[in-house]
């Protein structure tokens, strides 16, 4: 279930909040709802917040939404560091009108940005570009919180390897207003190498500050979407949220199906339309509408428009091959019946039909050009 953005306490002026986890939309520390219920408590009078904060950091332009919106209000804001404040988190309490509060062990680190892009090289190009605007806004917010020149942040804070920082050393530039020995059983972590490792240790430790009206008004929404009793068992729940992962791949599944069903369909579709204007070429062909030579560019204007090249085909004239075959007497014109005007062309005849047989020549000639042959 999603932890983000638990007001702890109301009380008079004052409001705390968790900001325990990831920043991030859909993460821990969702800025998007953040902040419409901080606008919530201001506009029910709050003045006050204190932010309790264990994490190890997370989206840079949310984190950087949430800095610009506290820095517009008129809220004082404290920050308690009860675990860590790492990468982004850090970032966020370097105003320096806020009060940031530090536990005796409580861990800061630094870094340089880290993302991942896909794509081309001038994709590539442009995230690097974005990643170094938003780094150097990250090195001004600290500058301008510890006054540190900086040239001198970037070299020291966000080069290449992790920075950490003690609550001491973070008081001591500046960073940190107060420490604070408080809860005696939290105990300094004996790593300081993965972030999400230092976060555990920290988290196992704090107090659960989680508001139990809230907690149990957040169930009953979960209920009221799952339709059943707020008051149901762990058992209940869990079936309800299994019927729709079920109902989820069913859907998926029939889906998929109706997809292939379709694709099949689809190329039945195709392999008949294509078969369609084979046909139709073909019969074209052997009544002497256009010769073999003309397949390619006829077949092309079918796969367009069948229709229309159907009616083109159908007002050509053909050549009939009985009809051929009975033109002219003797041998010298039955050697030539069936033979197209290309056959003769190509076997060198043509001439002598020409000159030997004109009715066979001009009939020839207009099945070939589809006009009228003009003696020259």
């Amino acid at each position: 279930m999603k932890k983000t953005n638990i007001i702890n306490q109301i009380i008079g002026e004052n409001a705390e909040i968790l900001l325990y986890g990831c920043i991030g939309k859909w993460n821990d520390i969702d800025v998007d709802v953040l902040v419409p219920a901080l606008e919530s408590l201001k506009n029910s009078g709050i003045k006050n917040l204190t932010f309790f904060v264990n994490s190890e950091g997370g989206e840079v332009p949310q984190g950087q939404t949430l800095f610009a919106y506290l820095n517009r209000t008129e809220f004082n804001v404290t920050f308690v560091v009860d675990g860590m404040a790492a990468s982004m988190m850090a970032m966020l309490m370097t105003n320096p009108e806020h009060t940031v509060i530090a536990n005796k062990y409580s861990k800061f680190m630094y870094h340089r940005l880290s993302g991942s892009v896909r794509g081309n090289a001038d994709d590539v190009l442009a995230y690097t570009k974005m990643m170094d605007l938003f780094e150097a806004d990250l090195i001004d917010m600290f500058a301008t919180r510890t006054g540190i020149d900086k040239v001198k942040v970037k070299a020291d804070y966000f080069n290449n390897t992790d920075k950490w920082l003690s609550a001491e050393e973070a008081k001591a530039i500046g960073l940190v207003n107060e420490i604070r020995d408080g809860n005696t059983e939290v105990v300094e972590p004996n790593s300081l190498v993965i972030p999400h490792d230092v976060y555990d240790h920290f988290n196992s430790q704090l107090l659960n500050f989680s508001n139990n009206n809230q907690s149990k008004n957040e169930m009953k929404k979960v209920a009221g979407l799952l339709n059943i009793n707020e008051n149901a068992n762990e058992e209940v729940f869990a079936t309800a949220v299994q019927n729709i992962i079920n109902s989820e791949k069913q859907a998926k599944s029939d889906l998929a199906s109706k997809t292939k069903e379709s694709n099949e369909l689809q190329a039945k579709l195709e392999e008949f339309d294509k078969a369609k204007v084979k046909t139709l070429i073909d019969n074209a062909i052997n009544a002497k509408k256009f010769g073999e030579d003309m397949r390619g560019e006829f077949t092309e204007m079918a796969t367009s428009n069948f229709v229309m090249t159907e009616k083109v085909i159908d007002k050509m004239p053909g050549v009939d091959a009985t009809t051929l075959a009975g033109i002219g007497a003797g041998a010298s014109s039955n050697k030539f019946a069936g033979k197209t005007y290309d056959d003769l062309f190509k076997s060198g005849d043509l001439e002598n039909v020409k000159a030997n047989h004109p009715a066979l020549h001009a009939e020839l000639y207009k099945a070939k050009f589809n006009k009228e042959y003009k003696p020259e």
